[in-house]
């Protein structure tokens, strides 16, 4: 990974997962809407998981790829609902799931293009 790819990683990986992280544990100390504290690190964690599978591909989009990752996400909400796994299954996580997906797969082309050089090197 090159230093282009690193920072492209850290911007659209790390960073919206400690911004998630930091809501949660933050979330008991000061007054937070029920949608600011519950649903945006979900979206934060579906734009990491979106944005790393581009990165991956090099910030091409391979369908089989993106519909795996909508298919883990709504997996994911299945496996709280039946309580298979810990957690709440809740409707609006699904919804910011497909939301953060979707903003990810449209920002995608300004970030191909902000990493241009990094992304037409390598191939």
């Amino acid at each position: 990974m090159n230093k282009l790819q690193k920072i492209d990683f850290i911007i659209n990986v790390v960073l919206p997962i400690l911004a998630g992280i930091g809501i949660y544990c933050t979330s008991n100390y000061y007054a937070t809407g029920h949608y600011l504290r519950n649903q945006l690190p979900d979206g934060l964690w579906a734009w990491s998981l979106f944005s790393c599978i581009l990165i991956i591909w090099d910030r091409r989009i391979h369908s089989f790829w993106i519909s795996v990752a909508f298919v883990f996400c709504i997996g994911f909400e299945v496996l709280q609902h039946f309580q298979i796994i810990r957690g709440v299954g809740d409707y609006l996580d699904v919804l910011m799931y497909f939301i953060s997906g979707i903003i990810a797969l449209l920002a995608n082309k300004y970030f191909f293009i902000l990493f241009k050089s990094n992304y037409d090197s390598q191939n």
